[in-house]
């Protein structure tokens, strides 16, 4: 269960983001050469560092402070900073003066393809508000079960609407794993049927489309009125 568990939401390598394996959960890289290639980056950024530095100690005292500060403006851009990368969340080193928001290249430039997975969609916003003005109480992406949130949840009826974009559906992009997305939701809709509500899936492989969202609360709202049987879960 254990491994189950690690494998639906798996360590990523430090250098290349790649899923470590489970016997190797312990590590901070995949393999021995990323570990290597990561490493020699940070000597070449420490050692610059540990130069400036021994200049300021060493004949810094006979400079002016002009000079002190270019000095310290270079130290600065040589020193690292840890952030979390704005696409996959993973922490990575980064020189402090730097403008980066993610650990690699792909991870920036792919970062719009993957929106649905990181911020609400105006579908599922749009799918919302139709079911404020519907219901009494309706909560977004709260997480209610064990951790897990859904993104529109009706607690009157015990609903969990998971409104499941292309992000959930189908492949996008070399780092993007359909198997591990899709082992998540399993869990987290088991998750969500131990609480005692009912999940609601709906997909949406489309773009922006108010007509969509506003066909598919009309089909939300018929399921609701004929009645949803619990424990299990329905598909839109």
């Amino acid at each position: 269960m254990v491994q189950l568990f690690y494998l639906s939401n798996p360590k990523l390598c430090l250098n290349c983001n790649q899923p470590i394996e489970y016997k190797k959960r312990n590590n901070k890289f995949c393999k021995q050469s990323c570990a290597a290639t990561l490493n020699n980056k940070l000597r070449g950024n420490r050692s610059e560092e540990t130069k400036l530095k021994i200049s300021i100690s060493s004949r810094g005292k006979f400079w002016s402070e002009e000079r002190k500060n270019k000095v310290r403006k270079k130290l600065v851009r040589y020193s690292l900073e840890t952030r979390i990368c704005k696409h996959c969340k993973i922490e990575f080193q980064v020189k402090s003066n730097s403008k980066n928001k993610y650990c690699s290249i792909s991870c920036g430039k792919n970062n719009w393809r993957y929106k649905d997975a990181t911020t609400r969609s105006y579908n599922e916003i749009e799918f919302s508000r139709l079911c404020k003005l519907y219901f009494n109480t309706v909560l977004d992406n709260e997480k209610m079960f064990n951790g897990w949130d859904a993104d529109v949840i009706i607690p009157e009826l015990k609903i969990a609407v998971l409104w499941n974009g292309n992000y959930h559906i189908k492949k996008i992009g070399n780092t993007h794993s359909l198997k591990q997305v899709q082992s998540r939701d399993k869990i987290k809709i088991n998750e969500i049927l131990k609480y005692g509500f009912i999940p609601v899936i709906i997909k949406d492989y489309g773009s922006k489309n108010y007509k969509f969202v506003e066909s598919k609360f009309n089909e939300f709202i018929s399921l609701v009125k004929n009645g949803l049987v619990s424990p299990q879960s329905y598909t839109l």
